[in-house]
């Protein structure tokens, strides 16, 4: 894995509010069958995972991403606001391409 397609970020409430809007719109795909899926049909702007995720299943999802050149983001301490919307199971968060995405990252930056 190298450092380009990777960075650690931590979610304000802005960004927390932007992924609640984007799960009730269903621009985000969750698990790593639904990213992976979503990824080689070029449909995910970008992945975000837990920290709770294991080394083989970030190892593999990282690999597939950076292929398809989609960025790939660690979350730091992002498990209060997954429980919140309810997405807390979920190790593996990929979110659609359009402008919600683009609002996203533009807030990351």
């Amino acid at each position: 894995m190298t450092g380009e397609t990777e960075r650690k970020i931590r979610l304000n409430e802005k960004l927390v509010g932007l992924m609640g809007l984007a799960l009730r719109a269903r621009l985000v795909e969750l698990g790593f069958e639904a990213v992976k899926r979503n990824i080689e049909k070029n449909k995910i702007a970008f992945v975000l995972l837990s920290e709770e995720i294991s080394a083989d299943s970030a190892k593999r999802i990282r690999w597939i991403a950076e292929r398809h050149r989609v960025p790939v983001f660690a979350m730091q301490d992002d498990l209060p606001w997954r429980t919140w919307l309810g997405i807390d199971r979920f190790k593996i968060i990929g979110m659609r391409r359009g402008e919600m995405a683009r609002g996203f990252l533009k807030h990351l930056n």
